[in-house]
């Protein structure tokens, strides 16, 4: 069987149930993943850089950045 990984995330952190989205976020960045917050909640970009998170983009007013966010994310790995 092939396992396949991702090199970056995208995660929109006011995801709802048991793992939540910044709980997320940390998680994923323990694992070495990359992750590109996404959200509407601006009030979170500091939570967001303490979860680990590469970048932070505002839905709202940043959607045409999301190409380049995970691409420089992506390049972390590197």
């Amino acid at each position: 069987m092939n396992v396949l990984r991702p090199d970056v995330a995208l995660l929109d952190v006011l995801l709802p149930g048991p793992e939540e989205g910044l709980g997320l976020a940390l998680t994923l960045h323990r694992l070495g993943l990359p992750v590109v917050v996404l959200t509407t909640a601006t009030s979170m970009r500091e939570q967001a850089q303490e979860s680990g998170a590469a970048a932070f983009l505002e839905k709202d007013h940043n959607l045409h950045l999301i190409p380049q966010a995970l691409r420089t994310a992506g390049h972390l790995l590197e």
